[in-house]
């Protein structure tokens, strides 16, 4: 079984937000994921992109500019599509699958954002099991708080695993923190993101 769900909370934040967020997230993916990757078609002003080396398309806004960043020694790479206003960003890794489960990968995940106590001030966030081309998926939402005079900063995130194929996605949207419109839009991209994305496991044996 995978880890139980793990919740922080330092100092004064949004937790009934992150909440009220993650149920809306869960019922507008109860109805995303009822149907295929893409059966709700593609959002006006979007268009695809072709990603082999991370073995995808993904949909995202015109006008998004991609880049791919070898972060840190040892780490993976990781393809990025940031909104013409740097509001925005769409990231997606593929590493090599370990053992475990989506959701033991989103727990370690919310786990590493806690453990950065001196890069944030406050860290709140939940993941839970999902389910995407019809198989164990699970998600995390995480939001951070770097510095009390700056806004917090929200990210979604999707995970899905193929043990046979040793592959493991992760699809991530970071957008403003702070609950309002911005957030919103944030949230709604994310799910427009899922919904259109196909990944290639074509090679699973």
């Amino acid at each position: 079984p995978g880890p139980e769900p793990r919740r922080r909370r330092l100092g004064r934040g949004g937790l009934i937000g992150l909440a009220t967020g993650t149920l809306a997230l869960a019922a507008a993916l109860t109805l995303l994921w009822t149907g295929s990757p893409g059966g709700g078609g593609l959002p006006d002003g979007w268009e695809v992109r072709e990603e082999p080396r991370f073995r995808m398309n993904i949909a995202v806004p015109e006008g998004y500019t991609r880049s791919v960043e070898d972060v840190r020694e040892g780490d993976d790479p990781h393809v990025l599509y940031t909104s013409p206003d740097g509001i925005y960003v769409i990231e997606v890794w593929l590493r090599p699958a370990e053992p475990g489960s989506a959701l033991q990968a989103a727990g370690a995940q919310l786990g590493d954002f806690e453990d950065r106590t001196g890069l944030y001030d406050e860290v709140e966030g939940d993941f839970w099991e999902a389910e995407f081309q019809e198989g164990e998926a699970a998600e995390m939402s995480v939001t951070t708080l770097t510095d009390p005079e700056e806004p917090r900063t929200q990210r979604m995130a999707l995970f899905y695993g193929v043990e046979e194929d040793e592959a493991m996605w992760r699809v991530q949207v970071v957008m403003p923190g702070e609950e309002g419109q911005a957030r919103a839009h944030g949230e709604e991209l994310y799910a427009d993101v899922i919904d259109n994305l196909e990944l290639d496991v074509a090679d699973a044996t």
